[in-house]
């Protein structure tokens, strides 16, 4: 059986992208299973596919370095509910 991840495990990912401790392949590899096979709860795929589409934007140029750590500082904090 597949591991289930959870909104926080994604969070957590992306954190450690953001200290250095992974690098875009390392976060993209780990992503890929979570967004095209949804090994995770929906809000974990959700957020998994808004920062693979970021990653993307960022490889393609339409976000620099600043920008696209900017946006996933935004993704990493928890929502709180209304």
């Amino acid at each position: 059986m597949a591991e289930v991840y959870t909104a926080a495990d994604v969070r957590a990912m992306i954190k450690s992208y953001l200290s250095g401790k992974v690098d875009r392949k390392q976060i993209t590899e780990w992503l890929t299973p979570l967004v095209w096979q949804e090994d995770g709860a929906a809000d974990a795929v959700d957020l998994g596919w808004s920062v693979a589409l970021l990653l993307t934007e960022a490889s393609r140029g339409d976000l620099d370095e600043e920008e696209l750590h900017e946006q996933l500082r935004s993704l990493a904090a928890p929502s709180v509910p209304a």
